[in-house]
């Protein structure tokens, strides 16, 4: 046990919060835990591309969507991010 401001901590609880406290959470990227998904129109902001060019990628296949309900798609981030790097390798060559 230390004695911190005349209480007892314990050393395994003083070292984790110092540990957290430390940098472990400032340096998460909330966004890379948590999968966001987009609508046509903020994935062409995303992309900057236009809203037409989105659509027309969702219905011939070359980026998966998510049905949301009835009719309504969403796009994961991470399926842009993929694409993205997948055109940059293509124009490298």
């Amino acid at each position: 046990m230390v004695k911190l401001k005349d209480k007892r901590v314990n050393k395994n609880s003083l070292s984790l919060f110092q540990n957290k406290i430390g940098g472990e959470i400032g340096n998460r990227d909330p966004l890379k835990e948590v999968e966001v998904f987009l609508s046509p129109k903020n994935a062409a902001r995303y992309l900057d591309v236009s809203v037409k060019f989105i659509y027309e990628l969702m219905q011939t296949g070359r980026i998966e969507t998510q049905p949301i309900g009835g009719r309504l798609k969403r796009i994961k981030k991470g399926t842009l991010d993929k694409w993205l790097t997948a055109q940059a390798m293509k124009f490298e060559r």
